[in-house]
């Protein structure tokens, strides 16, 4: 009997095994640590009512730090792109020019993730300073 097709069958099960894992850990991951936040500015609340400016002030850093990491993320993943879209050139430079279209998509994209971080670099709320009322 040839069970050949078995091999595609497993490795796409077992590639959908890993990535929900790998979801949902993340998933949790940020549950909890949204929980572990709420918690801290509770307790900050209940120790310093006469302040908020401080609790205000720490929340304004969670949030600037959440947006340098993502930030930080996609400035990764677009020098990720753009190596990968030289590398697939390189590597396709004695085949066809249909072919090296798979080397200038990544490019592309690269370049347009570093004009997006480019463009949106003071648009955020989170690192805008703002006067409490």
């Amino acid at each position: 009997m040839r069970l050949q097709w078995l091999i595609p069958v497993a490795s796409s099960v077992s590639t959908m095994l890993a990535l929900s894992v790998i979801w949902w850990s993340s998933q949790r991951r940020k549950e909890r640590q949204s929980y572990y936040r709420y918690e801290l500015a509770r307790m900050m609340v209940e120790r310093f009512p006469e302040s908020p400016d401080r609790i205000l002030s720490w929340l304004r850093e969670q949030e600037a730090g959440d947006v340098r990491r993502r930030r930080e993320g996609m400035r990764l993943a677009a020098w990720l792109m753009l190596l990968g879209g030289v590398g697939a050139l390189v590597s396709l430079r004695f085949t066809t020019s249909e072919d090296s279209a798979f080397g200038w998509i990544p490019i592309g994209l690269g370049l347009a993730l570093f004009f997006y971080l480019f463009s949106s670099r003071n648009q955020h709320p989170a690192v805008v300073e703002t006067t409490p009322q």
